[in-house]
């Protein structure tokens, strides 16, 4: 039996044959590699680089959030709804949210505008009204049942309560009548027919109405669909009425009343009370998710389900974000006000036709009741218990000065790409500036390796310009198979300043296990051995026992010259032309060339059990007469 060390320098094992091989002088060769098949690094791909100090780097979070393992450098997994994401280089600290309206629910989903100054909220049989955001006054008129939608027409504001009284009109906000006797609506818009006509349309039970007298008096009802499917919503979109339905969505151009699709399984009575025509598109709500709708000839165009998904938890894959109860246009973006997100959380979520931000993130066990914007007020509303709004720049959907204690963001989990590879990571920069050590404005910065589930502090950037916080100043790095950084920016003492991040980079190696690679020549045939005997196998013995070895399924014990032993895959073998030397006095002597990769990671535990691999190999040997136009070279023979 051949032993490496004794008899040969190296020995091969395959099942129960076993080959020793001498090795040429200078021809073992054994570096580490990779875990993963050889690359070569073109770029800056981390999943191509290997043994080099790369960087993770952000400048923003304009593609949105619900990015739980990183993707795009414009994403991140979540904010507190206090940070403004929507402008690249610029994070910082979006204006505070105030409860101007405490203890105060409403009963219709929307917050509206009314006149030149004026806010109106529906809060049970009141409708309360600010001009000011500051001081909300009850109307005078108690209505008859709550109110569940409001609506502004022209110089009028009007009131559906639904079955239970008929439906209210007030001039002032303050004072309501019912100008048509019977007449019932559990929901309103306004919409301009192509002849020029204005219409204020009301939907109650499964009908359409329409006036052009301010609700004095109502055209005959129309049937829209199915009977037992009631109008939860109206809206108008590329210049036709838009009608929704508890089951479908029609639409109705003054003489012809057309599905755009129906959704008869999900009949619910809160589908598709919002239906807001926004860059171009309809979005409406079906069950839990939001839908983006375009109409050609009056068919549909394209409709794809453009609903946040969060991932992470069961209660953000069972809830995600909760289920949309309004939908609203504002400066720019959509917003879309949510409740039970997460199984108990009120959201504001908002949609800038490339990803999801998050605007307002509640109390939980809260419920999110309505949402709105006012251009009368520059400001954002929503009431999940209380009202609270949130101002704007003027014109702009940009924040007022006027921002909140802090604001946080987490980051997508960093895997470089190689998701199962543990990484070194050496430190975070962050590029900063509006900083205050005096006033306490400041970015404080954590990270997490277990995805959240907990947080250690990595410090804080205090000055303008570059600040570098190492991991650890120790160790110099920690290591994890992924990264999550959490940033908290606090503005300190002056409500009307905010930190600003314009970037932040963190350096990593990508640390795969321990792979080693051989490359060894071997001297085949008759040549003398360690112990001074001559070698028994011919060329052709040895030639067909490498080749058995490269199309091994199962990993090769591999023993060298120190008596340590490995499992390993033959990936290459080439075979050397002899030499003319050789050739002339016929010496059955050739040299190969075999590379060899490690099966496992790390030392192969040196053990004396056999590992045995079958190999079934087909060969068709030729006999040559010794002729020179006959010689065999891979065989080295005639």
């Amino acid at each position: 039996m051949p032993t490496a060390g004794g008899s040969h320098d190296i020995t091969l094992k395959s099942g129960a044959t076993t080959f020793g091989f001498m090795v040429a002088p200078g021809e073992y060769n054994t570096e580490r590699v990779d875990d993963f098949a050889p690359r070569i690094a073109t770029g800056t791909e981390a999943r191509v680089r290997e043994g080099f100090w790369d960087a993770w780097s952000q400048t923003g979070m304009t593609e949105g959030i619900d990015q739980l393992t990183f993707a795009s450098d414009k994403k991140v997994y979540r904010t507190d709804g206090n940070i403004f994401p929507f402008v690249d280089e610029d994070i910082t600290l979006h204006s505070a949210w105030s409860a101007t309206d405490s203890s105060k629910v409403s009963t219709a989903p929307m917050i509206v505008d009314f006149g030149a100054s004026t806010v109106l909220a529906a809060i049970g049989t009141k409708v309360r009204r600010t001009t000011d955001d500051s001081t909300w006054t009850d109307s005078s008129t108690t209505l008859g049942a709550s109110a569940v939608w409001l609506h502004r027409h022209g110089s009028n504001v009007f009131a559906a309560v639904g079955d239970s009284a008929d439906l209210y009109r007030s001039a002032d906000g303050d004072t309501w009548t019912q100008p048509a006797s019977g007449q019932k609506a559990s929901c309103f818009t306004t919409w301009e027919k192509p002849d020029g006509n204005v219409y204020l349309v009301l939907g109650t039970g499964s009908t359409i109405k329409t006036s052009t007298d301010n609700g004095a008096t109502w055209a005959t009802a129309i049937n829209v669909g199915n009977p037992e499917s009631d109008v939860t919503g109206l809206g108008v979109a590329f210049g036709l009425l838009i009608i929704g339905k508890e089951d479908s969505i029609f639409w109705y151009d003054g003489t012809n009343l057309n599905e755009i699709t129906g959704f008869y399984n999900q009949k619910y009575s809160g589908n598709c009370k919002a239906l807001v025509y926004h860059d171009g598109f309809l979005y409406t709500h079906i069950l839990g998710r939001i839908v983006k709708i375009s109409l050609s000839s009056g068919v549909i165009s394209n409709m794809i389900d453009v609903t946040p998904l969060m991932k992470g938890d069961e209660n953000k894959d069972l809830h995600g974000h909760g289920i949309p109860i309004w939908l609203w246009s504002g400066p720019f973006h959509l917003y879309a006000a949510f409740d039970q997100g997460e199984s108990n959380l009120p959201e504001v979520l908002g949609y800038n036709g490339i990803g999801w931000h998050q605007m307002y993130r509640g109390t939980a066990d809260d419920t999110m009741k309505a949402g709105g914007y006012s251009r009368n007020l520059a400001r954002s509303y929503l009431n999940d218990g209380a009202t609270r709004s949130r101002r704007h720049t003027t014109l702009r959907d940009t924040p007022h000065a006027s921002y909140p204690t802090t604001g946080n963001f987490e980051t997508s989990d960093f895997d470089g790409g190689m998701p199962f590879m543990l990484k070194a990571f050496r430190d975070v920069s962050v590029d900063a500036r509006n900083l205050d050590t005096g006033d306490g404005r400041k970015i404080a910065v954590s990270y997490s390796t277990d995805k959240g589930a907990s947080y250690t502090a990595l410090g804080d950037v205090t000055a303008d310009g570059k600040t570098v916080l190492p991991f650890s100043e120790s160790d110099i790095t920690t290591t994890s198979k992924h990264l999550r950084l959490k940033f908290t920016l606090t503005r300190g003492s002056d409500s009307t300043e905010t930190p600003v991040i314009e970037r932040f980079t963190t350096s990593f190696l990508l640390r795969p296990d321990p792979i080693r690679a051989y490359q060894v020549g071997l001297i085949l045939g008759g040549t003398r051995l360690r112990d001074g005997t001559a070698e028994t196998k011919t060329v052709r013995e040895q030639l067909e026992f490498l080749k058995e070895l490269e199309g091994s399924e199962n990993p090769v014990r591999f023993v060298d010259m120190l008596g340590w032993q490995h499992l390993i895959y033959v990936t290459k073998t080439s075979v050397l032309r002899p030499s003319e030397e050789q050739l002339a006095a016929d010496k059955d002597e050739r040299q190969a060339q075999v590379v060899m990769v490690d099966a496992t990671s790390g030392p192969w535990p040196q053990i004396s059990v056999p590992v045995d691999a079958t190999v079934t190999v087909a060969a068709t040997l030729t006999d040559s007469p010794p002729t020179w136009d006959n010689f065999n070279w891979d065989f080295a023979e005639w």
